[in-house]
């Protein structure tokens, strides 16, 4: 039952970091929600790790002239 509960906060405390860098709203209502778009965003950046360009994807392939 430890276990369970330690994933439980830690799950909760890294969605809430994630909320926090990509200026999300954060309730912790919304952990494992799937039909929220924020723990839908959240869980986009776990299954693809670095290579999520989140909020800033339309902007990354900005050049300037």
């Amino acid at each position: 039952m430890k276990q369970q509960v330690e994933k439980i906060f830690n799950d909760l405390e890294a969605y809430h970091d994630f909320c926090r860098f990509e200026l999300r709203e954060f309730n912790p209502a919304h952990l494992y929600d799937r039909n929220n778009n924020n723990w839908r965003a959240y869980y986009a950046f776990l299954k693809h790790g670095k290579n999520f360009k989140g909020r800033n994807m339309r902007r990354s392939n900005y050049t300037p002239k």
